[in-house]
């Protein structure tokens, strides 16, 4: 049993902070092992680390204190996160108190400040489970922050948790032809996002692996409270199992999904039978104001004349009524009339940032792709409803 009494003096802003990001991988409330449900707290080198984990992902994040004992302790998560949020003052002296000759294993977490004290029962460091390490380091990604979460957030859109399709419930990273592609798909969009070689390195030629949706949620908060460090980049790690994901204040250790993410560029269509260019920001009010009178399917039907200038997005109920909204538009090739689920629309307007939106058909029952002049590395597709 470890016998370092942990005694530290942590800023409480700071402390809320690291405890808001190693939130996401406490055990949850069914879980068969109380420990999951514990915080791990490591006081060493001038730094308090945080660690928690479920035994599918693992979350180390650190914030500098004063350490007067290096020391471990783990205290239930919930507990320590609510007194931590609900002070009022800024300074927190945290100190492991021993347990009595009777009773060794009973120890406390000692929390005080100028106008509260409790005492909080944990548990020693040892019961808190082994941080799990890659096996054989199959390869190494460096890149910056702010590209990392970009590529993600502009697929993450795209994913869904799937039991029937486990492999396709994340984020997949590969490389091709020297790029790196972000591509995430639910059956009926895909999002890809290519990121040049100047923009990143890597140690192998031969990348593919699945993130799952879950450890996707977790890395926004993680890289944005990281984006202080040094480097401003996020490098990492995989084996054959599981990934690590390495910043300067922390690291995240997850499995990678299991199984083989599907040849989604066989779905992304290769010719166009009609193109239309739209305000994108106008484009994205005319769904989502139309779609106030979708049926229970979330279908908008989007119509457009070879040789007219505009575009009709138009949606009824039967009990409520119906509505159409008429935009300018550019349309190139022939006429159309599509119906597409009105989520899945709002979804791809919003993964890009320019102001004009290209809506490329490739014909009735086949996908249909939203790309931006401007924004050449990123594609979202499609499919309309049929029938």
């Amino acid at each position: 049993m470890t016998t370092n009494l942990l005694h530290t003096i942590v800023l409480r802003s700071k402390l809320l902070e690291v405890l808001g990001v190693v939130e996401k991988s406490v055990g949850g409330e069914h879980t068969s092992l109380p420990i999951l449900k514990h915080v791990l707290l490591r006081a060493q080198n001038e730094k308090l680390t945080l660690t928690t984990t479920d035994l599918e992902l693992v979350i180390e994040y650190s914030l500098l204190c004063k350490v007067v004992r290096e020391g471990s302790f783990t205290v239930p998560f919930q507990v320590f996160y609510n007194i931590v949020k609900n002070l009022s003052s800024e300074r927190i002296t945290l100190e492991q108190i021993a347990g009595s000759i009777d009773s060794p294993q009973h120890q406390t977490l000692h929390i005080i400040t100028e106008n509260y004290e409790a005492n909080i029962h944990g548990q020693a460091s040892d019961d808190f489970p082994i941080i799990p390490v890659l096996s054989e380091v199959r390869g190494e990604i460096t890149l910056p922050f702010s590209v990392f979460l970009e590529a993600m957030s502009q697929t993450s859109q795209a994913t869904l948790y799937s039991d029937i399709r486990p492999e396709i419930s994340g984020i997949h990273i590969q490389i091709c032809d020297g790029e790196l592609a972000f591509a995430a798909t639910d059956s009926f969009r895909l999002a890809e996002r290519i990121i040049a070689v100047n923009s990143f390195t890597s140690s192998s030629r031969d990348v593919s692996l699945t993130i799952p949706i879950r450890t996707v949620s977790t890395m926004p908060k993680l890289l944005f409270e990281a984006s202080t460090g040094e480097d401003g980049e996020i490098r990492i790690s995989y084996d054959s199992t599981q990934i690590l994901f390495l910043v300067p204040r922390g690291r995240v250790i997850s499995r990678l999904v299991a199984g083989v993410f599907p040849d989604y560029r066989q779905i992304i269509p290769s010719g166009f039978k009609s193109e239309a260019f739209l305000d994108r920001l106008e484009f994205l009010n005319a769904v989502r104001t139309v779609s106030s009178l979708s049926g229970k399917g979330n279908d908008v039907l989007l119509e457009a004349s070879g040789g007219k200038k505009f575009l009709e997005i138009k949606s009824s109920q039967g009990a409520l009524g119906e509505n159409v909204y008429k935009m300018p538009a550019n349309i190139e090739g022939e006429g159309f009339e599509l119906t597409f689920n009105w989520k899945y629309l709002l979804d791809g307007l919003k993964t890009f940032k320019g102001p004009e939106i290209s809506l490329a058909i490739a014909g009735n029952d086949k996908p249909a792709m939203l790309r931006s002049k401007g924004e050449h590395r990123l594609l979202y597709v499609v499919m309309p409803i049929r029938g």
